[in-house]
Protein backbone atom coordinates (compact mmCIF):
# COMPACT_ATOMS: atom_id res chain seq x y z
CA UNK A 1 0.00 0.00 0.00
CA UNK A 2 1.45 3.36 -0.98
CA UNK A 3 1.72 6.27 1.41
CA UNK A 4 1.84 10.03 0.92
CA UNK A 5 5.45 9.73 2.11
CA UNK A 6 6.35 7.78 -1.05
CA UNK A 7 5.88 10.91 -3.17
CA UNK A 8 6.93 13.59 -0.66
CA UNK A 9 10.45 14.98 -0.26
CA UNK A 10 12.11 14.98 3.18
CA UNK A 11 11.32 18.66 3.87
CA UNK A 12 7.59 18.09 3.24
CA UNK A 13 7.59 14.99 5.46
CA UNK A 14 9.38 16.86 8.25
CA UNK A 15 7.02 19.85 7.97
CA UNK A 16 3.90 17.68 8.21
CA UNK A 17 5.37 15.62 11.06
CA UNK A 18 6.26 18.80 12.99
CA UNK A 19 2.87 20.33 12.27
CA UNK A 20 1.03 17.21 13.42
CA UNK A 21 3.11 17.07 16.61
CA UNK A 22 2.48 20.78 17.36
CA UNK A 23 -1.24 20.43 16.60
CA UNK A 24 -1.75 17.37 18.81
CA UNK A 25 0.28 18.76 21.71
CA UNK A 26 -1.74 21.98 21.62
CA UNK A 27 -5.03 20.08 21.50
CA UNK A 28 -3.96 17.85 24.41
CA UNK A 29 -3.07 20.91 26.50
CA UNK A 30 -6.49 22.43 25.76
CA UNK A 31 -8.24 19.16 26.62
CA UNK A 32 -6.36 18.87 29.90
CA UNK A 33 -7.16 22.47 30.81
CA UNK A 34 -10.83 22.62 29.84
CA UNK A 35 -11.99 19.14 28.82
CA UNK A 36 -12.80 20.37 25.31
CA UNK A 37 -11.73 22.89 22.69
CA UNK A 38 -13.07 24.71 19.65
CA UNK A 39 -11.39 24.22 16.29
CA UNK A 40 -8.12 26.07 15.77
CA UNK A 41 -5.62 26.51 12.96
CA UNK A 42 -1.89 25.91 13.01
CA UNK A 43 0.88 26.30 10.48
CA UNK A 44 4.57 25.91 9.77
CA UNK A 45 6.09 29.23 8.70
CA UNK A 46 8.53 29.62 5.83
CA UNK A 47 11.24 29.63 8.54
CA UNK A 48 10.04 26.23 9.80
CA UNK A 49 8.47 27.51 13.03
CA UNK A 50 5.06 26.36 14.29
CA UNK A 51 2.38 29.05 14.52
CA UNK A 52 -1.17 29.16 15.81
CA UNK A 53 -3.55 30.58 13.22
CA UNK A 54 -6.73 31.99 14.73
CA UNK A 55 -10.08 32.60 13.12
CA UNK A 56 -11.22 36.21 13.44
CA UNK A 57 -14.22 37.34 15.44
CA UNK A 58 -16.82 35.68 17.59
CA UNK A 59 -19.55 35.52 14.95
CA UNK A 60 -19.28 31.79 14.28
CA UNK A 61 -22.58 30.31 15.46
CA UNK A 62 -21.56 26.66 15.34
CA UNK A 63 -18.53 24.40 15.24
CA UNK A 64 -18.79 23.73 11.48
CA UNK A 65 -18.80 27.44 10.70
CA UNK A 66 -15.88 28.00 13.06
CA UNK A 67 -14.00 25.10 11.43
CA UNK A 68 -14.48 26.70 8.00
CA UNK A 69 -13.34 30.07 9.42
CA UNK A 70 -10.14 28.41 10.67
CA UNK A 71 -9.42 27.14 7.13
CA UNK A 72 -10.07 30.65 5.80
CA UNK A 73 -7.54 31.99 8.32
CA UNK A 74 -4.94 29.43 7.21
CA UNK A 75 -5.66 30.34 3.59
CA UNK A 76 -5.25 34.04 4.36
CA UNK A 77 -1.73 33.31 5.63
CA UNK A 78 -0.86 30.81 2.87
CA UNK A 79 1.90 33.00 1.41
CA UNK A 80 3.70 32.90 4.78
CA UNK A 81 3.23 29.17 5.45
CA UNK A 82 4.81 25.98 4.15
CA UNK A 83 2.00 23.90 5.66
CA UNK A 84 -1.26 24.42 7.49
CA UNK A 85 -3.74 22.45 9.56
CA UNK A 86 -7.05 22.76 11.33
CA UNK A 87 -7.65 20.82 14.52
CA UNK A 88 -11.06 19.84 15.89
CA UNK A 89 -12.46 17.90 18.80
CA UNK A 90 -14.79 15.29 17.30
CA UNK A 91 -16.95 12.58 18.75
CA UNK A 92 -19.69 10.12 18.03
CA UNK A 93 -21.23 7.03 19.58
CA UNK A 94 -17.91 5.20 19.19
CA UNK A 95 -15.90 7.78 21.14
CA UNK A 96 -14.00 11.05 21.01
CA UNK A 97 -10.93 12.02 19.00
CA UNK A 98 -8.64 14.86 18.12
CA UNK A 99 -9.00 15.35 14.35
CA UNK A 100 -6.17 17.06 12.47
CA UNK A 101 -6.53 17.93 8.77
CA UNK A 102 -3.11 18.87 7.35
CA UNK A 103 -2.03 20.24 4.02
CA UNK A 104 1.38 21.14 2.57
CA UNK A 105 1.98 23.68 -0.15
CA UNK A 106 3.87 20.95 -2.09
CA UNK A 107 0.76 18.81 -2.36
CA UNK A 108 0.11 16.25 0.36
CA UNK A 109 -3.13 16.56 2.31
CA UNK A 110 -3.77 14.08 5.11
CA UNK A 111 -6.29 13.63 7.90
CA UNK A 112 -5.32 12.14 11.24
CA UNK A 113 -7.45 11.03 14.17
CA UNK A 114 -6.17 10.49 17.70
CA UNK A 115 -8.88 8.72 19.73
CA UNK A 116 -9.08 9.50 23.43
CA UNK A 117 -11.11 8.80 26.54
CA UNK A 118 -11.41 10.98 29.61
CA UNK A 119 -10.10 9.35 32.76
CA UNK A 120 -12.29 9.46 35.83
CA UNK A 121 -11.23 9.04 39.42
CA UNK A 122 -10.22 5.57 40.52
CA UNK A 123 -10.72 4.76 44.20
CA UNK A 124 -11.31 8.46 44.81
CA UNK A 125 -7.93 9.46 43.32
CA UNK A 126 -7.21 11.52 40.25
CA UNK A 127 -5.30 9.67 37.51
CA UNK A 128 -1.80 10.75 36.52
CA UNK A 129 -3.17 12.04 33.21
CA UNK A 130 -6.63 13.35 32.44
CA UNK A 131 -6.99 11.57 29.08
CA UNK A 132 -5.98 8.21 27.73
CA UNK A 133 -4.97 8.29 24.05
CA UNK A 134 -5.27 5.55 21.46
CA UNK A 135 -3.32 4.99 18.26
CA UNK A 136 -3.14 7.54 15.45
CA UNK A 137 -5.25 6.71 12.41
CA UNK A 138 -4.31 8.48 9.16
CA UNK A 139 -5.81 8.69 5.72
CA UNK A 140 -5.92 10.89 2.65
CA UNK A 141 -7.10 14.43 3.19
CA UNK A 142 -8.85 17.11 1.19
CA UNK A 143 -6.76 19.96 -0.26
CA UNK A 144 -8.29 23.26 0.90
CA UNK A 145 -5.54 25.85 0.53
CA UNK A 146 -2.84 24.81 -1.96
CA UNK A 147 -4.43 21.88 -3.75
CA UNK A 148 -5.83 21.66 -7.26
CA UNK A 149 -9.00 23.65 -7.72
CA UNK A 150 -8.40 25.82 -4.66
Amino acid sequence: MSSWRDDADQQTQDDLDDLLDHSIRTAQQLLDAAGEFVPFGTGITMDGEPRLVGAEGDDHPDVETFYAACWQAVGAQADDLRAGAVVANVGDAEGDAIAVALEHRRGPAIEVLLPYTAQGKTNGKKPAQKHLYGDLVAGPGTPRVWGPGT
